[in-house]
């Protein structure tokens, strides 16, 4: 088997005097680090057989940190208020998950178009 190797489509010096300059400035800035809360206990949650109406998947709760939500089923499941839709929800595709940080404590509905399983773990 024969080995290629690709090469920059243009040296350095074709894309610009600066390209050094900001290089050099991007390497001098320190790292961002980004901390993102995590959970003490990880509660898991049955799943719920969605129809084409709107059903409480997860009651109000205190002290959850972060809700991830998995689509396990054929249909598009949608998730949001009591009174969430197609046209309304956040989406989630087939075998697709959504990871909700900024309500994980409200109350949670789901309806999907055709008969979707939707799963979810808690962090707390």
């Amino acid at each position: 088997m024969m080995k290629r190797h690709r090469r920059a489509s243009h040296p350095p010096a074709e894309l610009g005097p600066n390209v050094a300059a900001i290089a050099a400035a991007a390497a001098a800035q320190p790292p961002i680090h980004v901390l993102q809360p995590r959970g003490k206990t990880v509660v898991d949650v049955a799943p719920a057989s969605l129809t084409t109406v709107a059903q409480k998947v997860m009651d109000e709760g205190e002290g959850r940190r972060t809700v991830y939500w998995y689509n396990d089923g054929p249909g598009i499941a949608y998730v949001g208020g009591p009174q969430v839709s197609s046209a309304n929800g956040t989406p989630i595709y087939p075998n697709q998950g959504f990871a909700e940080t900024e309500a994980p404590d409200a109350a949670w509905y789901a309806v999907s178009a055709s008969t979707s399983t939707l799963r979810r773990q808690v962090l707390q």
